[in-house]
């Protein structure tokens, strides 16, 4: 069992979220359901991993291409240039059931 001094120092260490302004304001368009994820692939090519999912239409896009050639074919960022109000969105895999949000630590 920790000590009372190293208790306040892992709540001093503890990470807040605040909710972002975007996640406050967002007005999603329809009520469209994202299939299984055995299915799911993006909607420009046949990718089927490092997707990204608009919030605010429901759009699946692979990600960029990475430096090694590896990677999406920037699907996922194509569609925010071509809808400049879509500016949220999120890498399948990273939302838990429950409406959670798995860490990412870049």
């Amino acid at each position: 069992m920790a000590s009372v001094n190293e208790q306040g120092a892992i709540v001093a260490w503890e990470e807040e979220l605040y909710p972002c302004e975007h996640t406050l304001t967002i007005n999603q368009e329809g009520s469209g359901k994202v299939g299984s994820k055995l299915a799911m692939h993006c909607s420009q090519c046949e990718l089927s991993s490092n997707l990204w999912l608009c919030l605010t239409c429901g759009n699946l896009g692979c990600g960029r291409k990475n430096h090694d050639g590896s990677g999406g074919n920037g699907h996922a960022l194509s569609h925010f240039e071509a809808h400049k109000t879509h500016s949220l969105a999120v890498k399948t895999g990273t939302i838990t059931p429950d409406g959670g949000a798995c860490k990412l630590i870049f």
